[in-house]
């Protein structure tokens, strides 16, 4: 036998992992003592690194060896995690005996459930969340979603994909420099609210839903699954539950007399309930504006620092055609997109918690078990596709942002930034037409800039962000004779 989660050989990847139910193994009172001062030294050593620096990514990075199958990272519980696509696959493929929701939940009496419910005013039952454990449940969340904004159907709401866009680049056309991280939330905030009821509450402007979304995510980061770093009820927090409760509450109201079509209303016909509806409506707020605008945020500020990116974008983005044909039908910006993606994978980690203990075993082309190791119970399995996406067996020049990578490339995604299978995000199309359509319109009327000229640093909270205020500066193209 190996090392404990070490690969075979790096250079080669004809294997084939697996993950199977043990049987339970209990522990002697001697090795848990002689385990225990080396357990204790790394736990606070990770606890440290994210409680002090506050970087979760940066906390798990200096954790991870690319040499290896699995790597540890152990703040609060043991978390092992994998940047190796086919364990990751593996992970997220659940198995007959896992629990199907949307990232492979936790129990519902989790942090985050009991976070969520204090957000809606209301308990949060075990089928009440996308979260959920139950088969039934999590495919009827799903099933929504998946008929609003799927692949087929993301074409139905071409016209107000382009209104958002357009109404959204005049509107920063007015400033002289545009707040790219502020702006972007309240972009991706405005698409998903206007899609899901149809216009904000009363009483709420689209901006007021992105402060209160881009308040929680920082929130959840800290508060999963301690609570330990901030205060519950501070003004801030009290501020955005107000303001969410009667987003949710208004439009609720609204959506039984509003002709529009709507997400809520097609999780009505579903035979969703409000709490459940209203849980669908927080979580994809919570997961699509962060993620969407985050990586929006970061794509823009590599754009602007490239005249000639800007120049080969500009030339496939026919103004003959509708900004929506445009947009996703350019070559050069699906490839600037998808290396955007890879350097930014705003989603970077993916758990799965185990309520029994696991073997994680290796076979080689002949079916030989080369390699075995143990998981013990309640261990929290973690994918990790932002060091996946910088793999230099994979990728040349890893850490290089390079738009071209991906022209005349059939790589779709291997990294898996959306997730896998049945763990596809799925919002995953709609994320995709609201970037490229933004980035066409700005791009057929300005030449941009962005600020600042050194390279951003990230940081890893619920999801990745930008830790800089990205500034845009638009000058309006000139318009031929």
């Amino acid at each position: 036998m190996t090392c404990p989660f070490r690969k075979i050989d790096p250079s080669q990847h004809n294997y084939n992992v697996s993950f199977s139910r043990a049987e339970p193994v209990k522990k002697s009172w001697l090795t848990k003592i002689i385990s225990f001062p080396i357990s204790l030294k790394n736990s606070l050593q990770d606890l440290y690194a994210v409680a002090v620096k506050g970087n979760i990514r940066t906390a798990l990075e200096n954790r991870y060896n690319r040499s290896n199958y699995l790597s540890q990272f152990n703040p609060f519980q043991k978390l092992i995690f994998s940047a190796e696509p086919a364990v990751m696959k593996e992970i997220l493929n659940a198995s007959k005996d896992d629990p199907e929701g949307l990232f492979l939940p936790r129990n519902v009496k989790s942090g985050f459930s009991k976070f969520l419910s204090d957000v809606l005013g209301e308990t949060l039952l075990p089928d009440d969340s996308m979260r959920t454990c139950s088969d039934k449940m999590a495919k009827n969340f799903r099933k929504p979603l998946s008929k609003f904004i799927g692949l087929s159907s993301i074409r139905n709401h071409t016209q107000i994909l382009e209104e958002i866009a357009i109404e959204t680049v005049k509107n920063w056309g007015k400033t002289v420099t545009v707040e790219v991280n502020e702006q972007c939330n309240i972009y991706t905030a405005t698409v998903i609210s206007k899609l899901m009821i149809g216009h904000p509450g009363i009483g709420e402007s689209y901006s007021d839903i992105a402060d209160a979304t881009n308040y929680f995510n920082k929130y959840l980061a800290m508060a999963e699954p301690r609570q330990i770093f901030c205060k519950k009820f501070s003004n801030e927090y009290k501020q955005s539950v107000c303001t969410i409760r009667n987003a949710f509450n208004r439009c609720m109201t609204l959506a039984s007399t509003d002709s529009s079509d709507s997400l809520i209303k097609e999780m009505i016909k579903e035979g969703l309930s409000p709490i459940q509806i209203k849980s669908t409506f927080f979580l994809s707020l919570a997961a699509g504006v962060e993620t969407t605008s985050s990586l929006l945020t970061y794509l823009l500020w590599q754009l602007g620092q490239d005249k000639q990116a800007q120049i080969l974008m500009r030339e496939e983005l026919n103004n003959e055609k509708t900004l929506y044909e445009a947009a996703t039908q350019s070559v050069f910006l699906d490839s600037f997109f998808s290396e955007s993606l890879r350097m930014f994978t705003p989603v970077y980690m993916l758990a799965s918690s185990k309520t029994h203990p696991l073997k994680f075993s290796v076979k080689d082309h002949q079916d030989k078990v080369v390699h075995e190791e143990r998981i013990d119970k309640d261990s929290l399995l973690v994918v990790t596709p932002t060091f996946a996406a910088r793999n230099p067996d994979r990728f040349e020049n890893p850490d290089s942002f390079e738009p071209t990578r991906f022209l005349n490339n059939n790589e779709d995604y291997s990294w898996l930034p959306f997730g896998f299978n049945k763990h596809t995000c799925p919002g995953k199309n709609l994320a995709i037409k609201e970037i490229k359509l933004l980035v066409a319109e700005i791009m057929r009327n300005y030449e941009i800039s962005s600020h600042p000229n050194e390279e951003i640093t990230t940081i890893g909270y619920f999801t990745l962000k930008v830790s800089e205020n990205v500034q845009l500066r638009l000058k309006p193209l000139k318009k031929a004779e």
